[in-house]
């Protein structure tokens, strides 16, 4: 089927069945071995040849449709080849020559057609597969491919880009743009700097807010190009703000808070936007404190309220947004304790803790870990103090704080006494039927930790002993009942309780590796043990104490 290529005068219909007939080879079982074949120097050089060949008489439909033909099936090669050198054939220099704004065969600033239009579209989507093979990443990007890609969104109205594509055109190939330079960029970011790639990014997303403001009255398929430009763009913005302190300086200098929050004010036909544009915003903040000032004076802690309040019929759209929302409050408002204090003067804690009383588990855990941080402000301690559940009003947080422990009991199947109390046959009483152990025989000694470790990160036990903590375990004797106070004296223990186990982990893997502690160590470890027990002891004591005065009261 190959040699048909060697002879480009085919007939028309002999040649387009030879691409279709390579179409479904490299979309069937084999389309390894077939990429592979196509990938190997003889082949590739011949895929090459004739492209060239190509796009010198492509004047006709017929010959550009050919044209566009071969040029999908060298993507296909690309996309799955395992072995092919794309730097020893020129494909490379022949990807960069063709990623021109005009195209090399017409009159300068002529209008493109259909064709040739899908000639450059998947030009850009080749020149992105080629940058996921190091080497020819490396000289597309010495040849000059970010100035390239960046030429594509600097579009004013009589430029250049303007003249050649039209709307429609130009949106679809800057989706693939914005795609191909957000993979470029956590290794270019210098380079960017350099070439004003944030001007030039922080001017389309003004172009792109200033045309989606009206998206009412556009047509609809219109409408999802414009939402698919708006996320592809946020989501460069949000990779070249991951590079570090700098560019978050640098992105802060444009005002970007003022348009990230005007695109969060206003309706969107995709919460996909609100989503990246919170993200952004914490981003942002994380790692440059001076943001957070930014995002605070641009009117952030009032926009961030009315997200708390968010509800919509989509379970899982809703979940998103509050999830994103969480995260932009944590990462943008707490540690400045100037705007702490102002989300706390509009009700935030409020609204964040009936999200954490109302919401799903992954929103309950984003949200006790916003809740902890707030936490280090006194201010905050009172509200939550003062705050009250919908389902009762004379419940406050300790009722949802343990109640949520008691959940999380109930997934792991903890044996428990009377009143929820510790039973007196546990020697780990925070361990449950289902948690997870160490099978050292059969895995071996885990590098991040043992179960008892990574058991802090799975659950909501840990952030709950926390802000247990930071408001005190005497505040609620008068407004527990049995069962909450049994379980608060156990959770007031809950540090000790874990040191117990990672020690008697850290005992089991030393048995596995036959070490035997020196005989001091041997001695703390021994120690370490007994004062957990004699703890556990203790609290089950106390929770005993607490069971039988109840019963005297009912008693009486």
């Amino acid at each position: 089927m190959l040699l048909l290529l060697r002879d480009y005068n085919e007939k028309d219909a002999v040649l387009f069945l030879n691409f279709e007939l390579w179409w479904n080879i490299l979309e069937s079982q084999v389309k390894i071995e077939a990429a592979n074949y196509l990938g190997e120097p003889d082949q590739l050089q011949l895929i090459y040849s004739q492209l060239c060949e190509c796009i010198k008489t492509a004047k006709r439909k017929i010959e550009k449709q050919k044209r566009n033909e071969l040029l999908f099936l060298l993507a296909k090669v690309v996309e799955y080849s395992l072995k092919s050198d794309f730097v020893q054939v020129p494909i490379l220099n022949f990807v960069l020559e063709n990623m021109q704004i005009e195209m090399n065969n017409q009159e300068k600033e002529e209008p493109i057609d259909e064709d040739d239009f899908e000639f450059k579209r998947m030009i850009v989507n080749i020149a992105k597969l080629l940058c996921d093979i190091p080497e020819a990443k490396v000289e597309l990007l010495n040849a000059g491919l970010l100035q390239l890609s960046l030429r594509f969104l600097n579009c004013t109205p009589n430029s250049q880009l303007s003249k050649i594509y039209d709307h429609d055109h130009l949106s679809l190939i800057q989706i693939s743009i914005l795609g191909l330079i957000c993979n470029l960029i956590p290794t270019v970011q210098k380079e960017f700097r350099m070439l004003d790639g944030p001007e030039i990014l922080m001017s389309y997303l003004d172009k792109l807010i200033k045309d989606g403001k009206d998206f009412h009255s556009m047509r609809i398929d219109l409408v999802r190009v414009h939402v698919n430009l708006l996320d592809t763009c946020l989501l460069t913005i949000l990779a070249f703000a991951e590079g570090g302190p700098t560019n978050k300086k640098i992105l802060s200098s444009f005002s970007i808070f003022e348009k990230f929050l005007a695109l969060l004010s206003r309706k969107t036909p995709s919460t996909e936007i609100w989503i990246k544009c919170l993200l952004c915003c914490s981003s942002l903040c994380q790692g440059y404190k001076a943001n957070k000032q930014n995002f605070g004076e641009a009117g952030g802690v009032e926009v961030m309220i009315e997200f708390l309040k968010y509800d919509t019929c989509d379970p899982k759209e809703k979940e998103r947004v509050l999830l994103s929302t969480v995260e932009c409050i944590w990462g943008t408002i707490c540690g400045n304790f100037v705007f702490e204090n102002k989300f706390l003067q509009l009700d935030g804690m409020f609204y964040l803790l009936e999200l954490l009383e109302m919401s799903t588990y992954e929103n309950k855990r984003h949200a006790l870990g916003c809740i902890l941080d707030f936490l280090e402000n006194p201010k905050a301690v009172l509200h939550v103090l003062q705050w009250r559940t919908k389902e009762k009003s004379t419940k406050g947080i300790e009722h949802l704080l343990i109640a949520l422990w008691s959940f999380e009991e109930e997934k792991l199947e903890v044996i428990q006494g009377t009143f929820g109390s510790i039973s007196p046959d546990s020697q780990f009483p925070l361990r449950g039927l289902k948690s997870k152990k160490i099978e050292l025989l059969k895995n071996g000694i885990e590098p991040d930790g043992g179960r008892a470790v990574l058991e802090i990160q799975e659950n909501l036990r840990a952030k709950i002993y926390s802000i247990f903590c930071k408001l005190g375990f005497e505040h609620f004797s008068n407004t527990l009942n049995v069962k909450e106070k049994t379980k608060l004296a156990m959770i007031s223990k809950y540090l000790d309780f874990k040191i117990g186990e990672v020690w008697n982990e850290i005992g089991e893997e030393l048995k596995y590796e036959n070490i035997r502690p020196i005989s001091p160590d041997l001695c703390c470890i021994r120690a370490i043990e007994q004062t957990v027990k004699a703890k556990t002891m203790a609290v089950i004591e106390k929770q005993n104490e607490i069971i039988k005065k109840a019963e005297k009261v009912a008693f009486i």
